[in-house]
C-alpha cells in the first residue's frame, strides 16, 4: 500500500510564498551596500549597465556613472551584481612560485644532458648554467601570466522573477 505525504500548512505556505522572501532577502543586501560599491545591473530589457551603487529603497535604485547620477526602478531591475574582491597579488605569487619550479625541472633536465664525452674532457664551464637561466626566466614568464589572470569576478546580490 503506497503512502501519502501530508503536507502542513506552513509547508504550503513556504512554497508559495519562499520565493518572495529570497527575493526580498536579496534587495535587502542590495540596499546594505555602501556608497561607491561597484555593481552592475540587469535590465529587464536585457542592456548591462556597470555603474556606482549609491542608495537604494524598498522600490528604487540610485546609481552614479561619471558623476551622473541616475534613479532606476527595482521594477525595470533583473539583476544586481556586485564586483568581488581581487586577488591579482595572489595570482601573480602563484605564477612566480609555478613557473620557477617549471623553469627549475627544464634547467636540471637541460643541465643532465649537458655531460662529458666518452674522452672524459668536460667543456662544461657552468655545470648549472640550466638551472641557473630557466629558473628565473620561468619564474617571470609566471608572474607576468598571474598578472594577466582575471580577477575580481562578479556575484549575484539580487536576481527578481
Amino acid at each position: 500500500m503506497a503512502k501519502c505525504r501530508h503536507f502542513s500548512p506552513f509547508s504550503i505556505l513556504l512554497l508559495a510564498f519562499g520565493p518572495l522572501c529570497a527575493q526580498n532577502a536579496g534587495w535587502d543586501k542590495v540596499k546594505q551596500l555602501p556608497p561607491g560599491a561597484e555593481i552592475r545591473l540587469t535590465l529587464s530589457g536585457g542592456a548591462v549597465v556597470a555603474t556606482e551603487f549609491q542608495s537604494a529603497t524598498d522600490d528604487e535604485i540610485m546609481v552614479a556613472k561619471a558623476a551622473v547620477q541616475q534613479t532606476v526602478s527595482r521594477a525595470m531591475i533583473r539583476r544586481v551584481s556586485l564586483k568581488g574582491e581581487g586577488h591579482r597579488g595572489r595570482h601573480v605569487l602563484i605564477g612566480l612560485g609555478a613557473g620557477a619550479a617549471a623553469g627549475l625541472v627544464f634547467g636540471a633536465v637541460i643541465d643532465s644532458h649537458d655531460s662529458c664525452g666518452k674522452s672524459g674532457f668536460c667543456f662544461n664551464i657552468l655545470p648549472n648554467a640550466g638551472k641557473e637561466v630557466f629558473t628565473p626566466l620561468g619564474g617571470l614568464v609566471g608572474t607576468l601570466v598571474g598578472a594577466l589572470i582575471p580577477s575580481g569576478a562578479w556575484h549575484e546580490i539580487y536576481h527578481s522573477k
